[in-house]
Formats: structure tokens, C-alpha cells, sequence
């Protein structure tokens, strides 16, 4: 009976070493993240349309501030949790960074 439970405990420590040993696919461990307080790039981002914008992120962009947003280009991150809007003011490029909710971030 001893023989037998050692045997048993030898082959699923055997089986879980070997287990461990298969390689994982690369794409399995792909995963998106946004840290909090990080600005995505332009590469992690989709130009969007005003007409796909959220009405609470069109409500903030009437403010002064963003006076000439409607010119400029409208960005969301793929995971659609963040707002990226380029204003041009002559020979400059200002981006503002927005939420789901229409509130700006910090850059």
C-alpha cells in the first residue's frame, strides 16, 4: 500500500514538472494596461469622429480653453477609457487629455 501511494505522489510530481516546462504562447500573455496617471501615445490610439465623441466630453470642449476643437482631431484609446483632442493655434499643436466622462486629465 506504500509502495503504491509513493509510486502515486512520484508520477504527479513528475507530471507537474513537466507541465511547467511547456512553453506559454506569446499572444496568452499579451495584455493592455493603462496605468493610472499615463498618457497613451498616438499609436495606442483610433482618430474618431465628432459624431462618436461622448456628449459629456462635447459639453467640456465648449469651454474657452478649447476654443477650435472642431478643427482639430478627436482621439480615443482602443479600450475606449480615454480621450486625446489636438488643437491647433497657429504654428503650435496643444493636446488635451480627456475621460469618459468629459473630464480632463493631467498630462
Amino acid at each position: 500500500m506504500k509502495k503504491t501511494l509513493i509510486l502515486a505522489l512520484i508520477f504527479i510530481s513528475i507530471g507537474t514538472v513537466s507541465y511547467a516546462q511547456v512553453p506559454l504562447k506569446r499572444d496568452s500573455l499579451r495584455q493592455t494596461t493603462t496605468v493610472m496617471g499615463a498618457t497613451p501615445t498616438k499609436k495606442d490610439m483610433i482618430v474618431i469622429s465628432q459624431a462618436e465623441m461622448p456628449v459629456a466630453l462635447k459639453s467640456t470642449l465648449e469651454a474657452i480653453e478649447y476654443q477650435g476643437w472642431e478643427k482639430g482631431t478627436v482621439y480615443r484609446t482602443k479600450l475606449n477609457d480615454m480621450f486625446m483632442v489636438e488643437i491647433r493655434r497657429g504654428n503650435t499643436m496643444k493636446s488635451y487629455h480627456f475621460d469618459v466622462n468629459g473630464k480632463p486629465l493631467d498630462p
